[in-house]
């Protein structure tokens, strides 16, 4: 078996142990119910769970290193695991996630609590899932694949990007078309909008 595939098939073992660890047995209580919160104060929770959840991964990749021999390269493991804390971050402030499943028509899916599921967690999950597989791409592929590797990283962040812009200027215009307002009557109103 081709090295690269071992390394990839143990690093994509590990790291979804350590999500499932970390995420849900690692990460406070005042942290999960904070992190998706508007401000500094969840932006705080918010990292201090990152931090925790990237630590459980560093934890189980050392093991790893130790009992069975993984060699992988340092820098791609480092970006690696930046990768997966920075998406892992995106996806629990949970605005830019529900903007993104807005984005792709999931906005139904998302709300759902019904049937004994929940749409936002169930979208969480998967995001992160997908996510670890392109850490454990990363790490696995050493130095020799992490230019194209971060070249696809960029090219689908660029496309959700442009998805929720454009969706959001979609339902800006939806909004103006079914109700108008008279610019006479109108007062302006400055909204901030934390992300």
């Amino acid at each position: 078996m081709n090295e690269t595939i071992a390394v990839f098939a143990a690093v994509s073992a590990i790291l979804g142990a350590a999500h499932a660890v970390g995420d849900h047995w690692i990460q406070h209580q005042a942290d999960s119910d904070a992190k998706g919160l508007p401000g500094w104060i969840g932006r705080l929770a918010c990292v201090k769970h990152v931090a925790t959840y990237t630590a459980t991964a560093v934890i189980g990749l050392g093991l790893a290193h130790l009992y069975l021999d993984l060699s992988t390269e340092p820098v791609p493991t480092a970006i690696g695991l930046g990768v997966s804390a920075v998406s892992h971050y995106i996806a629990d402030r949970r605005e830019p996630l529900r903007r993104i499943a807005n984005a792709l028509g999931k906005q139904d899916f998302y709300r759902l609590k019904s049937f004994g599921m929940n749409g936002a967690y169930l979208l969480d999950q998967s995001w992160h899932a997908g996510y670890l597989v392109w850490a454990a791409l990363i790490i696995a592929g050493g130095t020799d694949r992490l230019a194209l590797t971060a070249l696809l990283a960029v090219t689908v962040t660029a496309f959700l990007g442009y998805k929720v812009a454009r969706a959001e200027q979609r339902s800006g215009r939806l909004a103006e078309q079914v109700a108008p307002v008279s610019p006479a009557v109108a007062t302006p109103v400055r909204q901030e909008v934390e992300v």
